[in-house]
């Protein structure tokens, strides 16, 4: 049904580990995607319209006189924690597609040769979508690199430009306006998150690398984390060259980026329970 409406070939995947492990994905190869990913006319007016699109949701918020910035959704007095749980999950899926789709754009512009998106779970607990674009680690370009990662970020300021607008002249205490309210909360927390140099394999992560022409900062980072650690539990003080403490310190910013993270998002997830123990106390 799929491939035949939207030419989606779907690939049994099942395998990884706790860490990440792919469900299944999506082969967009001869899609409608692809075409229009790969369209010159498309390629060029696309990034017209977005410029403009951005504009005016910007101007709108600014100088519209009626713009008003509530979370009127809040109010509602009673809510159906299951309905508002699989609808906020089937909205955040739409905007990662449509973030998934900005990496999408930019790969196949400089001629990326991957065209598979998949849907995954890390660490047995969150649902993800990725998309594979392991060759544009090869591009020799640092610039397209950088560009590659700039284009997630631009669709969630976009989805976060969107929804600030709704918010702005939605004002009912409604289903919607709390769906519109959390999905908010997410975006916000998704795109700082996603700006974080600090979090492996985000696109702040990746701009950093690229910036400064780094390879594996996470990993070695955490090596290095382990042979300090292995010091101090043998009483002894951690011999570290400069770039060995710096490696040290980015370790240990970014396992409290991570916490924070985790607790956030299942802060959200958790939303139904704990707001109805909230409004009914």
């Amino acid at each position: 049904g799929l491939e035949r409406l939207f030419g989606w070939k779907i690939i049994a995947e099942c395998r990884g580990n706790l860490r990440f492990f792919k469900f299944f994905s999506i082969n967009l190869e001869g899609s409608i995607w692809q075409k229009w990913a790969e369209s010159a006319c498309w390629q060029k007016y696309y990034w017209i319209g977005l410029a403009l699109l951005y504009l005016l949701l910007i101007g709108n918020l600014l100088f519209h006189p009626d713009a008003t910035f509530a979370f009127s959704g809040f109010a509602i007095k009673e809510t159906p924690a299951m309905a508002l749980f699989l609808c906020l999950v089937i909205a955040i899926f739409g905007c990662l597609f449509c973030h998934e789709m900005g990496h999408y754009f930019v790969y196949k512009r400089y001629q990326g040769e991957g065209d598979v998106i998949g849907l995954g779970c890390m660490f047995a607990v969150f649902p993800v979508l990725y998309i594979q674009i392991d060759d544009s680690c090869w591009w020799p370009s640092r610039r397209k690199r950088m560009l590659l990662s700039l284009a997630g970020i631009m669709m969630d300021a976009l989805i976060l430009l969107i929804l600030s607008n709704l918010l702005c002249f939605y004002h009912q205490s409604n289903f919607l306006a709390l769906i519109l309210a959390c999905l908010f909360y997410y975006y916000v927390v998704q795109i700082f998150t996603n700006l974080n140099p600090f979090f492996p394999g985000t696109d702040g992560y990746y701009l950093m690398e690229d910036a400064l022409g780094l390879q594996r900062c996470y990993g070695y980072s955490f090596e290095c984390a382990k042979k300090a650690w292995s010091a101090i539990r043998q009483g002894l003080w951690p011999k570290l060259r400069k770039n060995e403490v710096f490696a040290v310190l980015y370790f240990c910013l970014s396992a409290i980026c991570i916490s924070l993270y985790w607790l956030l998002i299942t802060g959200l997830l958790t939303f139904p329970l704990w707001s109805n123990l909230i409004l009914h106390t």
